[in-house]
């Protein structure tokens, strides 16, 4: 019976992710693309947490289920793993995985991030993903992907509250490939190095704050963000930034703005979040959209055994 699962799931998985990425030209209409988009994605995902098992033994998570579910439907077509931009001096930990989803939705455009992080090491991560959005105008295909984003991350000091902030420096690439507006002209690569300060204790007061350069073939931008999240109650929390440029977007977006909204935290395995931002300077600058995201970490995603990976747990 496990091995039978075992052979659904990857080739239900691949079948899939095949069919998400393209089966959105085979239909005019916007509602079918965007709504069989937001189902099969949704699909995507069921069915990688059913490889890995943890989801059902979370109390938490297994309540959140549903809505998480119906989220990934109805937000299939816009940035998917964020909102926030300003990244954290954290990585995911050791043989843990993570998935990031996340829409943003402005008057000209539907964008979707999609982010797979792996801990190759307890302070060496791995991230994969990809954007595809629908862009309702200037372009004569609408519907545009492109990929994949890869990114290595390194925490070089771990944040200890009420003292010394983390530390992390991380750098990635962008290749020109894809098909519609969201296609990049030439490679892209980015680097920052990301802090982040524990000022109250139980992560109730962060502070992060990142500094980069963002590169299009000759052409480079300097990329900064500050950011903070405020715990009110329970798992509720208020986040904010202020921004300049996104190293992920490959020059498309080096104008300045701003971003507020809430953050829900079910557990350390499980997030939801709402945000609104609009563009404070740049030519052009930013426009105004509105963002909601997933996250959603794996534990344990091998089972390797600390023991014979030793080195991978100090590196």
């Amino acid at each position: 019976m496990k091995g039978w699962l075992d052979r659904f799931v990857r080739v239900g998985f691949g079948v899939c992710l095949l069919m998400a990425l393209y089966e959105i030209p085979w239909f005019k209409n916007e509602i079918v693309s965007t709504g069989l988009s937001g189902a099969i994605g949704a699909w995507v995902f069921f069915l990688l947490s059913l490889k890995i098992g943890k989801l059902a033994k979370n109390p938490s998570t297994k309540k959140v289920l549903p809505l998480a579910l119906l989220i990934l439907c109805v937000a299939r077509p816009a940035w998917a793993v964020r909102p926030f931009i300003t990244d954290d001096a954290r990585v995911v930990g050791y043989d843990n995985g993570q998935i990031e989803t996340s829409l943003r939705i402005d008057k000209f455009k539907y964008q979707n991030l999609n982010l797979g992080a792996y801990g190759l090491t307890r302070n060496l991560e791995f991230t994969a993903g990809w954007v595809d959005g629908y862009l309702r105008k200037e372009f004569e295909e609408r519907w545009s992907i492109t990929g994949p984003l890869l990114q290595l991350k390194y925490l070089v000091v771990e944040s200890k509250p009420l003292s010394y902030p983390g530390i992390a420096v991380a750098a990635g690439v962008t290749p020109p490939w894809g098909r519609g507006g969201l296609k990049p002209d030439d490679w892209g690569s980015f680097g920052f190095l990301a802090l982040t300060e524990t000022i109250l204790d139980r992560d109730r007061l962060l502070v992060h704050g990142n500094l980069g350069i963002s590169l299009t073939g000759t052409k480079g931008t300097f990329t900064w963000g500050k950011g903070t999240q405020v715990n009110v109650w329970k798992g509720l929390c208020v986040i904010g930034e202020v921004v300049s440029g996104d190293p992920y977007a490959n020059n498309q977006n080096s104008g300045g703005a701003f971003q507020t909204g809430v953050r829900y935290l079910f557990s350390n395995n499980f997030q939801l979040d709402a945000t609104y931002g609009s563009g404070l300077w740049g030519s052009p600058k930013p426009d105004s959209w509105v963002g909601f995201g997933l996250r959603i970490v794996f534990d344990s995603m091998l089972n390797r055994n600390p023991n014979k990976d030793f080195w991978r747990q100090k590196i």
